[in-house]
């Protein structure tokens, strides 16, 4: 980049470095400063590996040994340019060291294959701690392992603030995370019997499913417990290799309770107070239930579901 000879403004050398650099985290606030400089802003249409993040000596104290991740804002003072995350070293210390990115980026950052990243979309449910109102830093790690289905719900557990409308049918499911996708699944699809599909899957009562037997030739029943049916679920709702299963598993499940009709009755209450990267963990391995660690989830137990029952 070179001005040489020519006779330019601050603007035109800034909107120079925004367009050479978009998503530099330092230039970032320019597009904010001056209204000349807005439109140099890029949009957000597609995943963004960040470089140039910085290291920054916090105002939040104490030892960043096995802390948990977290994202915070310093709001003492009249304009708070930037805000703070953590990324955890790539070594065994457990150290967490902070970095300043744009206020703008807190919705959207994390870390994929160890790299900071903004996605396309603003992710619902994330804590932003503020110095004038810092509580408890809840339990969920920024960094994203890739057998995880990634959409913007993924840091949604349970009800959450973004969703506010709870249908007991849900209570007795105790399932956590993946809900709000689940929830939005039986909102746009037209299951038959949505209220008693999802109660059932929260029983240990058992739910025929018709199969084909092979050596006869004729449709039988296969018994599959609700626990089963459940620990899938939980699976399919969080596994990336899974989840486009989701659909093809409720039209199952609601063809086989509009057949038997089990559930006509059922209301509760509950919270949800659990750590989400256990959470996580415990839906992923839902399927195991026990059983041998080095089985394969998604194709020995997940595809032998749907092999047998489609």
């Amino acid at each position: 980049m070179s001005f040489v000879g020519q006779r330019v403004t601050a603007v035109e050398i800034f909107a120079k470095l925004l367009t050479n650099y978009p998503y530099h985290p330092y230039l970032w606030v320019l597009h904010s400063v001056c209204k000349h400089l807005h439109k140099y802003r890029p949009l957000f249409h597609n995943q963004k590996v960040i470089k140039n993040i910085s290291e920054e000596t916090s105002w939040l104290g104490g030892s960043m040994h096995f802390i948990r991740d977290f994202l915070a804002l310093d709001d003492t003072k009249p304009d708070c340019w930037y805000a703070l995350t953590t990324k955890h070293c790539d070594d065994e210390s457990g150290t967490a060291k902070v970095y300043l990115i744009p206020p703008e980026w807190v919705k959207r950052i994390v870390i994929i294959n160890g790299e900071f990243t903004l996605m396309n979309y603003e992710f619902c449910c994330r804590q932003v701690l503020k110095h004038t109102d810092c509580k408890i830093v809840r339990c969920k790690s920024h960094s994203i392992k890739q057998c995880y289905h990634l959409d913007k719900y993924y840091f949604h557990v349970g009800w959450g603030p973004c969703f506010s409308r709870v249908d007991h049918v849900f209570v007795k499911l105790n399932v956590f995370v993946g809900l709000r996708q689940l929830s939005l699944m039986l909102e746009e699809n037209k299951f038959s019997e949505p209220a008693q599909m999802i109660y059932a899957l929260g029983q240990y009562d058992f739910i025929p499913y018709q199969q084909l037997d092979k050596e006869t030739d004729k449709i039988v029943d296969v018994m599959y417990s609700g626990r089963y049916l459940k620990n899938i679920l939980s699976h399919i709702l969080v596994c990336r290799k899974c989840n486009k299963g989701l659909l093809l598993f409720l039209r199952l499940l609601d063809e086989c309770i509009v057949r038997v009709q089990p559930y006509p009755d059922h209301k509760s209450d509950t919270e949800v107070d659990a750590e989400f990267d256990m959470l996580l963990f415990n839906a992923f391995n839902a399927p195991k239930d026990g059983s041998v660690s080095n089985i394969d989830i998604c194709n020995d137990i997940v595809n032998g579901f749907f092999d047998k029952n489609v």
